[in-house]
């Protein structure tokens, strides 16, 4: 059973501002040594880690909660609307790009926006890539038709096609 908060809290009557910057760098990078220094230092307040991590569970794990929820929400549209755009997303993609939404998302200094700028830049450069291929693949199937229009040219001047073969070569190759 879990055990009910003290009503003199140290940690819960600190000033807004200390409570603020005290929840503020849980959720940021400080680990419970430091915050636990800090409290020293900056509050002349000494508590247990016992006592550091029953506020963490009150103030931080919801807020983190919410983030992650959101975030996920978040990437999943992102991913959704990646789906919905002309270009081909294999099943791995598609994971590794939500996992990409999620974890920008996740930061709680990132705006929705900013991630929506970032998916839609993910989403042209794939679409330039593969436009990019596709010239490649023209280009190359232009320049064997090309290879071979000069190599039977070649072999009617030297007499080894006859003209009616010349021509049917012709309109098949025309046709590709």
């Amino acid at each position: 059973m879990a055990r009910k908060t003290r009503k003199d809290s140290k940690l819960d009557s600190l000033p807004p501002d200390r409570f603020e910057a005290l929840r503020d760098g849980l959720l940021g990078d400080w680990g419970y040594q430091e915050a636990l220094d800090w409290l020293a230092k900056k509050c002349n307040v000494t508590i247990s880690i016992s006592g550091l991590s029953a506020f963490f569970a009150r103030h931080c794990a919801p807020v983190l909660k919410e983030r992650r929820q959101l975030a996920v929400l978040r990437a999943q549209e992102f991913t959704k609307a990646a789906k919905s755009s002309p270009v081909d997303w294999d099943a791995a993609a598609m994971e590794k790009l939500n996992q990409i939404f999620f974890e920008i998302l996740l930061q709680p200094d990132v705006d929705a926006a900013t991630a929506k700028r970032f998916g839609d830049m993910l989403l042209k450069d794939k679409s330039l890539n593969l436009d990019l291929r596709k010239m490649r693949l023209l280009e190359k199937k232009a320049k064997r038709l090309d290879d071979a229009k000069k190599s039977l040219t070649e072999q009617k001047d030297n007499g080894g096609l006859s003209e009616e073969t010349l021509e049917l070569i012709e309109r098949t190759l025309g046709m590709l």
